[in-house]
């Protein structure tokens, strides 16, 4: 049977997650995407802004998300992914925004996952091609992070999926990172090789 799904974003809120799961299954979804980006968001990136919110221990965002993993439970939904929040680069962010990113964010956002024992994370790879020159440098990047979680996947038994992107440059929705179908196959293939496991996919 196909599995019918949707992101979790607008739909289930923190004061009563048990309410918003019950209403995606009443409209006819079997699974979701919950949405960790709605708790850092990229309008608040983009304007050099952070929280606290990932400042909080893993055993304090677990307590934190149980009740929403409660109530997907008795909702009956699958939260078969999970949306990292993005981005996890700002280019103009400077070293402590993008150090919090990489190392307390991602890892963070990576245990939250295995606590809903959620299989899959998307990440949204940097926006760097026009800082860097090139795609396959911005890629170069991109790899970086993946490669310093791929060791924290394998323990948690998640898969990391990376999603095509459009960017926007003059007004104008235009190609993004990892929108090369052929490329990305190969980067996948060659990334799972290295890491001997399955632990690089894709979100279409």
């Amino acid at each position: 049977m196909i599995s019918i799904g949707v992101q979790t974003k607008n739909v289930v809120y923190d004061s009563d997650p048990a309410a918003g799961f019950e209403m995606l299954k009443n409209a006819g979804f079997s699974c979701a995407d919950f949405s960790l980006n709605s708790y850092l968001t990229n309008l608040s990136l983009y304007r050099l802004e952070r929280n606290d919110f990932f400042d909080r221990s893993d055993s304090e965002l677990e307590q934190y998300f149980s009740p929403h993993k409660k109530g997907a439970e008795a909702a009956g939904i699958t939260v078969n992914q999970m949306h990292m929040p993005y981005p996890v680069y700002v280019p103009n962010g400077g070293t402590d925004l993008n150090d919090y990113l990489w190392n307390i964010v991602a890892r963070k956002s990576m245990n939250i996952c295995a606590f809903f024992r959620c299989p899959y994370i998307v990440v949204h790879g940097f926006k760097l091609a026009r800082n860097l020159g090139s795609e396959e440098m911005e890629w170069a990047q991109t790899e970086k992070f993946l490669d310093s979680l791929a060791p924290l996947a394998r323990e948690l038994h998640i898969m990391i999926c990376v999603e095509n992107l459009y960017n926007s440059i003059g007004g104008h929705i235009v190609e993004g990172p990892c929108c090369n179908a052929g490329k990305m196959a190969e980067r996948i293939d060659r990334f799972n090789a290295r890491h001997h496991g399955e632990l690089l996919g894709f979100l279409l």
